[in-house]
């Protein structure tokens, strides 16, 4: 009887290559300020532009990263498993979700029905990855967040959770990690981590 193994994915700069590049363009040709200008924002006035981004549909243009798609199908073949992939994603769900969707139906349909995007009350995430993937037993948590990474191996101790490596995360290092937390660089390694990781697991539960 094949285990049921439950995975969750972060979707920008993970599922998506060209979020962050074009979010800077965003912000140069149509905000009409750099990185540094935004960053010195408060947090309403950074949210606020995130979400007027989100609600332009920009997010559909994004392609898929290489090798991901693969890597999914391989998984999703694998013998003695049933796998599950879940997107949770940190894009505004009132201002992104129907964009989301498309992009995702047009690129993972075959590995992913939908992506959660996350619902805010007072500027807070009702329910942040973390909460998710407690939500959703995960067995396996992929983002390149470092906060959402670090705080889901917290919660999950039998979660296998991967920092997928990015500029934003370069600076934490190995001292930083517990047990159950590993640096991947690409698709490839997230895939034999994975299957290293599901091999090797008693506690599953078929």
């Amino acid at each position: 009887m094949n285990k049921n193994i439950t995975i969750v994915l972060d979707l920008d700069m993970l599922l998506t290559q060209d979020s962050d590049e074009d979010f800077l363009f965003y912000l140069a040709e149509i905000k009409k300020m750099d990185q540094c200008i935004y960053n010195a924002l408060d947090v309403e006035e950074r949210r606020s532009i995130q979400n007027e981004y989100q609600e332009s549909g920009r997010t559909i243009s994004f392609k898929p990263t290489p090798g991901a798609r693969e890597v999914l199908s391989r998984l999703k073949k694998r013998a003695g498993f049933n796998i599950t992939f879940f997107i949770k994603t940190d894009r505004n769900e009132l201002f992104s979700q129907r964009y989301t969707d498309l992009w995702v139906q047009r690129h993972y349909a075959d590995f992913i029905k939908r992506a959660y995007s996350t619902q805010y009350r007072n500027g807070q995430r009702v329910e942040d990855k973390a909460q998710f993937c407690v939500r959703k037993n995960a067995h396996v948590f992929v983002d390149d967040h470092w906060g959402h990474v670090s705080k889901t191996a917290k919660k999950l101790p039998h979660c296998l959770t991967l920092l997928y490596t990015q500029n934003r995360n370069k600076d934490v290092t190995q001292e930083d990690f517990t047990v159950n937390i590993e640096r991947v660089f690409n698709w490839k390694q997230i895939y034999k981590k994975i299957i290293l990781f599901l091999e090797t697991q008693e506690h599953i539960q078929i």
